[in-house]
């Protein structure tokens, strides 16, 4: 009887065989593991980022919002009130607002804010001259200085200010995000920002 070519695996050889069988395998699950781990933690940090920033454009919305209502007059607070309230659609998530008036400061027409005790005593009514000082020399060779382009204006100037807080809630995966700024408005009714910061995390 011719032999078939084929050899016959021991006993031995046959355990042998499935142990490396199996450690192949488990090698091959624990990448795939590893792989799907990381796929995983990049999706989540994807949604965290993509959330986030649609928290950061929402306050931020909510804040342009406040100083159109200031503009507006839509929102009027007297010194040391508080206004709170919710900003929805069109923006992409609902945030929380609170808008606190402080008490009031005075503007000089070189551009200081005077708070408290160096407001009294002061004319909001004062006028000034204001203009450009031009240096000339006289046909006797004298230097004359003289102001040029001159206007009557206001030497202090009423100054609003306003505390502005807002607050969109986070999740599980991703922090809450909150506005702190500042916005001033003037006697003529214009309304400036003072600056703003954000701040991100579960408070």
């Amino acid at each position: 009887m011719a032999e078939d070519g084929r050899r016959l695996l021991s006993r031995g050889e046959r355990g042998l065989a499935l142990l490396l069988a199996l450690v192949a395998l488990a090698l091959l699950l624990a990448l795939a593991l590893v792989v799907s781990q990381v796929a995983l933690s990049r999706r989540t940090k994807a949604t965290a980022y993509r959330e986030t920033l649609a928290r950061q454009i929402a306050v931020r919305g909510a804040f342009d919002s406040v100083r159109e209502r200031l503009f507006s007059t839509e929102l009027v607070l007297a010194p040391e009130r508080t206004s709170r309230f919710e900003v929805g659609a069109p923006l992409p998530v609902a945030v929380r607002v609170q808008v606190t008036r402080e008490s009031d400061a005075v503007l000089t027409r070189e551009g200081r804010v005077l708070r408290g005790v160096e407001t009294l005593g002061i004319d909001l009514a004062q006028i000034g001259v204001h203009g450009q000082k031009q240096a000339t020399i006289d046909k006797d060779g004298k230097l004359e200085i003289r102001m040029v382009g001159k206007r009557m204006v206001h030497q202090y100037r009423r100054l609003e200010v306003y505390l502005v807080e807002v607050e969109a809630d986070g999740g599980p995966s991703f922090p809450a995000v909150r506005l702190l700024g500042g916005l001033a408005r003037l006697d003529d009714g214009r309304v400036l920002s003072l600056g703003f910061r954000y701040d991100r995390g579960y408070f």
